[in-house]
């Protein structure tokens, strides 16, 4: 709110304070911030209150990847699940679920959903995982 008060940048003024009146939605956004920055344990709450606050597929990939920072692979995988049936095309869904997978030892499911975001985005660099799984 100060940034576009001193800016007069009308854009900047109207979402910071739609996100005062709406502070669920500011700790929403507050997760893939941190997650970017490469905080690992404290988002956990955030995320799992995401899910409880809006359990959508965004939220359930954001707790997936929590849970997989976090080495909790079968809080990982469940998440990641339940991202992919709200919204079978997400391609990180896959992603991480893949690596998940490959991280339990599983190289079967690792290389099936590793497939599967490769035909989603079969330019992403991030793929290179696939030929890494034996």
């Amino acid at each position: 709110l100060a940034h576009g008060t001193s800016t007069q940048n009308r854009n900047s003024i109207h979402t910071a304070s739609l996100l005062l009146l709406q502070r669920s939605r500011a700790d929403l956004l507050g997760i893939p911030i941190s997650l970017s920055q490469g905080h690992g344990p404290s988002e956990r709450p955030y995320a799992e209150l995401a899910v409880y606050l809006d359990p959508s597929p965004i939220s359930w990939l954001l707790l997936g990847r929590v849970a997989l920072s976090q080495g909790d692979l079968p809080t990982a995988i469940t998440s990641l699940h339940h991202s992919i049936r709200l919204h079978p095309r997400l391609f990180l869904a896959y992603l991480y679920l893949s690596r998940a997978y490959l991280f339990q030892g599983d190289f079967v499911n690792a290389r099936r959903f590793a497939t599967r975001a490769h035909s989603l985005r079969p330019s992403d660099p991030r793929l290179i995982l696939i030929s890494n799984i034996p």
